[in-house]
């Protein structure tokens, strides 16, 4: 698969609003970076070291249209989830699943 994930998923998930609203908002949740508790303003930066990326790799995500397939699943889980929890078209192109849909992980509608 080449499919590419949106960025915009990820951040919603990260920082707990829409990516749309990145340059006016500040992130409402702590995270955990080493030792610390830091309130983290919604960037790029910031997302990388949350998802556990170099710091360059979420500009090129943008800049390509999205995550690639194991981008999206080494990050989610980085964070600790499954990608369908960040992406929920995650299962859309599966062919095991023969054209049903996913409603939750382990789920078929």
């Amino acid at each position: 698969m080449n499919k590419r994930y949106p960025i915009g998923p990820l951040w919603e998930f990260v920082f707990g609003e829409t990516y749309e609203g990145r340059d006016t908002q500040v992130a409402r949740d702590k995270y955990s970076l080493g030792s610390q508790n830091h309130l983290l303003l919604p960037s790029y930066t910031n997302l990388a070291r949350i998802c556990g990326v170099t710091e360059s790799l979420p500009q090129k995500w943008k800049q390509r249209g999205g995550l690639p397939e194991r981008a999206a699943d080494r990050v989610a889980c980085n964070l600790g989830v499954h990608p369908f929890t960040i992406w929920d078209d995650w299962y859309d192109d599966d062919p095991l699943l023969n054209g049903q849909v996913v409603t939750h992980v382990g789920e078929l509608a």
